[in-house]
């Protein structure tokens, strides 16, 4: 009876094993799979169907009409941020809709609720998710190593609301900040006043870790915007880089000679990590060792079974006659029926 009961729990303990290890596996592929389909959503070649481009700016019209909100686009060159801007009512809406209004958990590249649609204030500010493999503002952090930052001067912003509607500008990093997600005197969209703008950017000058030498002068209507994303520092922590809006739209030196717009393709997938890849074929490999280890087990135990029950009777060792007599012979019966 004991023996049945540790067997019965031998096999109950191996299903158990194997369904956690099942389970597991089934788990790990989704994850996977999830976070291939978030960074896909975030990666900016998703978009790059719909830049405006300079003689035809079809694919972003068609993005508008499928999203009011799209307000323009942003190009920081040297990164892999070119993607559509848009602004919601408030500053919750985007954090999990892209530029199409669809949900994705990498949300938009989004303006401040409070800034006006078109860059016509002097400070706008744009928000996007910090994201590994260089997706959305993943790659605004790297702006904090000096020799990164002066390698990556300018970028473009084209506007597509209001009296510059459909004008491309130049962008100038003038300067990398680490501030406070809480700061008001950063935080503060829509400064108004020359008086005012000046001293604002004064501010974000001193408190730049990294900088270059700006000549803007609030009072000769120069713009400014900040790209704001999250820092690993801490949970407040916010890393920002200020760029001067200009009219000069500077070359982008590190773009490859592709004409963006219209009939480029959007690409299916994107990669899948070979650490999580490879983690999941040992765990494969081992739930595949078990069952056959389980099989094996089985089988031994079916071919013992038929050795002992199934044996043919010539196999069987013949028993010796005196012993044959030896047994018949104590009980008194043998002798008796040998001697009639």
């Amino acid at each position: 009876m004991a023996r049945v009961l540790v067997l019965a729990a031998s096999k109950l303990f191996g299903a158990v094993v194997f369904a956690a290890l099942f389970l597991m596996l089934v788990i790990g592929l989704y994850a996977i799979w999830d976070a291939n389909a978030v960074y896909h959503a975030a990666d900016a070649t998703r978009w790059q169907a719909y830049v405006p481009a300079r003689d035809d700016r079809g694919s972003y019209d068609e993005l508008v009409a499928t999203n009011p909100d799209v307000a323009g686009w942003l190009d920081i060159y040297g990164t892999h941020i070119s993607y559509p801007l848009v602004q919601g009512s408030n500053d919750s809406e985007y954090l999990n809709k892209d530029a199409s209004g669809a949900y994705s958990l990498s949300g938009s590249l989004f303006l401040d609720a409070r800034n006006a649609p078109d860059f016509t204030d002097f400070n706008t500010v744009i928000y996007g998710h910090h994201m590994d493999r260089d997706a959305m503002f993943g790659e605004i952090g790297n702006f904090a190593d000096a020799e990164y930052f002066n390698a990556r001067e300018y970028g473009s912003l084209y506007v597509g609301k209001g009296p510059d509607a459909g004008t491309t500008f130049g962008l100038r990093n003038v300067a990398f900040i680490h501030a406070d997600a809480y700061d008001g005197a950063i935080y503060r969209p829509g400064v108004a006043g020359a008086a005012e703008q000046q001293a604002y950017l004064a501010h974000l000058l001193a408190q730049a870790t990294n900088k270059r030498a700006l000549d803007a002068n609030a009072a000769d209507g120069e713009r400014i915007v900040l790209l704001s994303t999250c820092s690993d520092a801490s949970t407040n922590a916010r890393s920002i880089v200020v760029a001067t809006v200009e009219r000069t739209v500077h070359a982008n030196t590190f773009a490859k000679p592709v004409e963006l717009g219209a009939g480029i393709d959007i690409p299916e997938g994107g990669s899948i990590p070979v650490a999580g890849v490879a983690a999941l074929l040992a765990l494969l490999a081992l739930l595949l060792g078990l069952m056959l280890r389980r099989l094996a087990a089985r089988r031994q135990r079916r071919e013992g079974a038929a050795g002992c029950a199934g044996a043919p009777a010539r196999h069987m060792a013949p028993v010796p006659k005196r012993k044959r007599d030896a047994v018949r012979g104590t009980d008194g019966v043998g002798s008796a029926a040998e001697a009639e």
